[in-house]
């Protein structure tokens, strides 16, 4: 008599092999999803840093997308006004715009350079940690 007992606990894989399971294709390889998985679990620690960043470099490409409505304005306003004050304003709220625009474009380099660099060295450390345990343990 087989034994195909529906009411019969069966063996459960431990939850590593599950998720090996869940992310193997046919071929054998791992898929893309456990590449991601893999990926969205080292950088969990570092969750707000990655928001934090993401919405800085957002707002830096969203300032580039403003600076032809500066001369849109001059066109359609300034010019045809012919005030002199005018143009004196919308120099100076270019220049000042021009600034804010570079001083977040460097800013977000900076952090993003920052963070994959500390990421970067915690792997690393983090790997000689395991690296120097698995080497004392194997001496012993």
């Amino acid at each position: 008599m087989p034994d195909d007992d529906p009411n019969k606990p069966q063996d459960q894989p431990k939850p590593l092999e599950q998720l090996r399971q869940l992310f193997t294709k046919r071929t054998g390889t791992i898929a893309k999803d456990a590449f991601l998985l893999q990926l969205f679990a080292l950088l969990a620690p570092y969750k707000w840093r990655v928001i934090g960043l993401s919405l800085l470099i957002s707002g830096a490409a969203a300032l580039g997308t403003i600076a032809p409505q500066f001369v849109r304005f001059a066109f359609d306003v300034v010019i045809p006004s012919g005030k002199p004050s005018l143009f004196i304003y919308l120099a100076l709220a270019f220049g000042l715009f021009y600034l804010l625009e570079a001083a977040l474009g460097y800013a977000s380099m900076y952090l993003s350079f920052a963070f994959t660099q500390s990421i970067i060295s915690d792997i690393r450390m983090g790997l000689i940690a395991v690296c120097f345990v698995s080497r004392q343990t194997l001496y012993r």
